[in-house]
């Protein structure tokens, strides 16, 4: 058995104050080229998985302005300070009614691919419904997650900065793991030093 085949959808969470990188706001930092917001949002549009909704908080203005012209919705939390969870609701509030799931993105993971993706969404597909299809190396489990919309009731409840860590573990039996090589999947960007190791290892995979 399958999952329903109605289009996903892909929340990236942009609303965060970036309060561990010295008044720097990370997500406008740039990263080959371009301001890291911008790249991972490129990343969700390239794998053709459905419409991307950029959920913004915390210098809203100026992130909007780093997406210009890309081919997405923004909608803002404007209770972002309240964690996570803010974000998540605004985010899923502007999904597609008719969406069969949500795929829920960190901003901050510039390194994720559009193979991971695609993999995530084809794990997804392969689980009994209503699965929760997560990135996991050796078992471990990290970003992305893939949401059944039999879950956005209980996702939207949440409160805090937990995401939806409180309900993955009530529906652990319904949680299916998509491996996935390399780091990626749980190297996100939050310190200085973060942004510097990423910007080297770059500079060393160019030719």
């Amino acid at each position: 058995m399958t999952a329903p085949t109605s289009p996903l959808a892909l929340i990236l969470l942009a609303a965060g104050r970036s309060s561990r990188m010295q008044g720097r706001h990370k997500l406008l930092e740039e990263i080959g080229g371009e301001p890291m917001v911008r790249r991972s949002a490129r990343t969700a549009l390239d794998s053709g998985l459905g419409p991307l909704v950029v959920v913004t908080g915390f210098q809203a203005e100026q992130i909007a302005a780093a997406l210009h012209g890309l081919p997405l919705t923004l909608t803002h939390a404007p209770d972002f300070a309240d964690g996570l969870s803010a974000s998540l609701r605004a985010g899923l509030r502007a999904c597609p009614p008719d969406c069969a799931g949500a795929m829920i993105l960190l901003a901050d993971m510039p390194d994720v691919s559009v193979a991971d993706l695609r993999a995530l969404a084809e794990g997804w597909r392969q689980a009994p419904p209503p699965a929760v299809a997560v990135t996991a190396r050796d078992g471990r489990r990290g970003n992305p997650v893939l949401w059944d919309h039999a879950y956005f009731p209980e996702l939207s409840a949440v409160e805090g900065d937990t995401g939806g860590r409180e309900v993955l573990q009530r529906h652990a039996a319904h949680v299916w793991k998509v491996e996935r090589p390399g780091n990626a999947i749980f190297t996100d960007i939050d310190t200085p030093e973060d942004l510097a190791a990423l910007r080297a290892r770059l500079a060393a995979d160019r030719p």
